[in-house]
């Protein structure tokens, strides 16, 4: 987090290394992103770099804290404002198209919090990107178990299994059915955030119960009619 020198400065000044660096961090992977460079873009000298943050890193989680902390409003107004469908799965679906909104009108911040799903050869954030994983995992997990008790999901599946299966549909899955349905990805849209307004609420929540549509139904056509 930010050393007492950088909340010493003029709201301004803080405000202007952020969006600066939350830029450079949203453009590059942080194995590519160096002080120099970094320094060199904000504007400030490399000893005043390390008044104002410990590392790269510090910096780093600075601005993964902001971002994370802007998707979780995001999600909590969707969740809200609901669907009027209820339940486990009703629930989860609003948070999911709150996701997807964060990342169409807040691109830059939904970048930042994607690096952390990247492989790294940096072993700090390769860390943080292991520890990250768990977390989604044990969450995902919970929620399978959840919905079990409350008898929303069947309880003959492969919790362990299941859980894989649905994070990589609800992130990766998503990002990319995302990236198809509007044809720019991610990283196209942080450069250029005015693309985000060729993005339709309709086809905004149509990737989400799409997606949804397969997790509760399945693909697999059902023949309803007796065998004679």
């Amino acid at each position: 987090m930010p050393l007492s020198t950088f909340h010493n400065l003029p709201q301004s000044k803080r405000t202007k290394i952020l969006e600066t660096a939350r830029r450079v961090f949203a453009e590059e992977r942080y194995d590519r992103v160096t002080i120099t460079g970094l320094v060199a873009a904000l504007g400030i000298a490399k000893g005043s770099f390390y008044q104002y943050f410990a590392s790269k890193m510090d910096l780093f989680q600075t601005l993964v804290a902001e971002a994370g902390t802007r998707k979780i409003e995001y999600a909590s107004t969707a969740s809200a404002k609901g669907t009027g469908q209820g339940g486990i799965f009703g629930e989860l679906r609003d948070m999911y198209r709150g996701g997807l909104r964060f990342m169409k009108e807040e691109p830059v911040h939904a970048r930042i919090l994607a690096r952390l799903t990247e492989p790294s050869t940096d072993p700090e954030l390769e860390a943080v990107r292991k520890a990250t994983r768990v977390q989604a995992v044990s969450w995902m997990r919970n929620w399978l178990i959840n919905g079990q008790r409350c008898g929303e999901i069947r309880h003959d599946i492969d919790i362990d299994v299941t859980t894989h299966v649905l994070l990589a549909m609800l992130s990766e899955g998503l990002s990319a059915a995302a990236a198809a349905r509007w044809g720019f990805e991610p990283e196209e849209l942080a450069r250029t955030p005015a693309l985000g307004q060729q993005i339709s609420e309709e086809s905004l929540l149509a990737i989400v119960d799409g997606i949804f549509d397969v997790m509760c139904r399945g693909i697999q056509e059902h023949n309803t009619e007796e065998s004679p």
